[in-house]
């Protein structure tokens, strides 16, 4: 349980500036950067979820991701397939909580 803590909270480390896609999500919430808060760390948990797998022996098998060993390589392959697994929960999670402001169907086409 530690190990898929510890990659989860690598792999979120590493992200991209949330900036990216609070610049995507504020025109559906009224242009309120703190209402298109949650959505977009829901996006960076998934992105970061797409990148473990992505990285992993059975897809792409890349060794490093951004200039460091992928997850996979650092916590193995098993602990790497529970890491990505546990940010799909949370992601929706911080979508359904929020307080967008904005109709679900509109921040539905946006994620997808």
């Amino acid at each position: 349980m530690l190990q898929k803590i510890r990659i989860v909270n690598r792999v979120l480390d590493s992200a991209v500036p949330i900036r990216n896609p609070i610049k995507i999500l504020k025109p559906c919430v009224g242009g309120n950067e703190s209402a298109a808060m949650p959505t977009a760390c829901a996006l960076e948990m998934n992105h970061a979820m797409f990148l473990i797998h992505d990285d992993l022996p059975s897809m792409d098998n890349d060794d490093l991701r951004r200039g460091k060993p992928s997850s996979h390589v650092v916590y193995g392959e098993n602990v790497a397939v529970l890491a990505r697994t546990a940010l799909l929960a949370p992601s929706f999670e911080h979508i359904a909580a929020a307080k967008l402001g904005a109709p679900p169907g509109r921040i539905v086409r946006v994620v997808v």
